[in-house]
């Protein structure tokens, strides 16, 4: 602590901690939906700052035939059992299960904003001595939680600058949302037209998978290459945040796996048919033996468009069906050469592939906002939180 004017104190000084629990399951009654029933949180409901809607509901009868205890709108609730140290607050009066623990404060000297930011750190040390010792949270050992506390008035606007930001992120988390239903809505659309039917063996100038045993030739530097990781579900663009490099053998496997711009990238085992589409500015880049490369001759066919026709619900379902017949284990070069896919004119590949890209850009601009507004709640929460930075408090002229 920075300054005089901060107390350090257990948790159970200024709050009244209270534990969920489960109404029986074998009683059907006891249970109930979300228009009927009583909103009761699990772990899984707390992954947002504010839990207003669960998974599961519960009865009136179930809360009235359970140990459940109702948690008041606004109050601090954290997970404490199997994954601990999730922290939400509920937005609404609900009901928790025995893996979270309630944290009424005394408002007189903590506030309840405040609580919800400093908890997961405040618990952290609490958490990794009861880790050590190989015991589990229990109500005993929530109860010494240390909270560092400024003056009351310090602490609801060190809260207000934190949710401003919260505010931030959840209004971007919102958008992103948004952008992903009109694209699948637009996917839905512009793929369900009455068009001729290609498969990839009859436009493909090239179909070939990754070379075995590259793992020896990884290195720091030298040549990108591409696995499954660098492939996502999100959209047909390439990620780079688990990039691995090699540096290429001399024995030449190297030119039948090295990548051009556009060329259309699956996955063949494990997590089958992820879309790629290599971009012009990719550089010297190779796959491993966990994907296909599709070669087209770009002036009769637009790899953009196939990737987008294979990641959507149409082209997925493909995939899905080979699964169920058994293809688990992975696909072979022949599959792939039969995955068939809608063939508009050039003119119309281009038109849908720019509405696509240019969505997908938007919600990648948004998630790196994202990325950045939770680096700065980080970097705020390390200065306000520990007194290392005290923020002004409006006086009055």
């Amino acid at each position: 602590m920075s300054s005089d004017d901060w107390i350090r104190t257990p948790i159970s000084q200024v709050t009244r901690i209270a534990i969920g629990g489960t109404p029986s399951r074998a009683v059907p009654s006891f249970w109930s939906d979300a228009e009927n029933g009583k909103p009761w949180a699990s772990i899984a409901d707390l992954r947002r700052a504010d839990v207003v809607n669960t998974n599961e509901y519960i009865s009136s009868l179930g809360a009235a035939s359970s140990n459940v205890k109702l948690v008041a709108k606004g109050t601090p609730i954290m997970s404490f059992k199997l994954t601990i140290g999730r922290t939400s607050v509920a937005g609404r009066d609900l009901y928790t299960n025995e893996a979270i623990a309630a944290f009424y404060a005394d408002e007189t000297r903590l506030d309840p904003r405040y609580l919800f930011h400093i908890l997961p750190s405040a618990a952290g040390s609490v958490v990794t001595d009861v880790a050590i010792k190989g015991a589990t949270l229990n109500k005993r050992s929530l109860a010494t939680i240390p909270l560092d506390l400024p003056p009351l008035p310090e602490q609801r606007r060190i809260a207000e600058i934190l949710d401003t930001v919260d505010d931030q992120i959840r209004a971007t988390e919102q958008i992103i949302a948004k952008l992903k239903l009109t694209k699948q809505g637009l996917v839905s659309d512009l793929f369900s037209g009455d068009w001729p039917i290609a498969r990839i063996g009859e436009s493909a100038t090239l179909i070939t998978s990754g070379s075995r045993g590259w793992a020896r030739y990884y290195s720091d530097e030298g040549a990108k290459f591409i696995r499954i990781g660098n492939l996502t579900r999100t959209h047909i663009n390439l990620r780079f945040d688990s990039l691995v490099h090699v540096r290429v053998p001399s024995d030449g496997e190297g030119g039948r796996t090295s990548l051009q711009r556009g060329d259309l990238l699956i996955s063949i085992t494990a997590d089958l048919g992820i879309i790629g589409v290599v971009p012009s500015d990719l550089g010297e880049a190779y796959i491993n033996q966990h994907i296909a490369l599709v070669r087209f001759n770009e002036e009769e066919s637009n790899s953009r468009w196939i990737g987008h026709y294979l990641s959507s619900p149409l082209g997925r379902a493909q995939f899905s069906r080979l699964n169920d017949q058994g293809a688990k284990a992975g696909l072979n070069l022949p599959t792939i050469s039969n995955l068939k896919f809608p063939a508009p004119s050039s003119a119309m590949q281009r038109k849908v592939v720019a509405v696509l890209d240019a969505l997908d850009d938007r919600v990648t601009h948004a998630q790196l906002e994202v990325q950045k507004l939770q680096k700065q709640k980080q970097g705020l929460m390390c200065d306000l939180l520990t007194g290392r930075v005290r923020v002004l408090l409006e006086t009055a002229l």
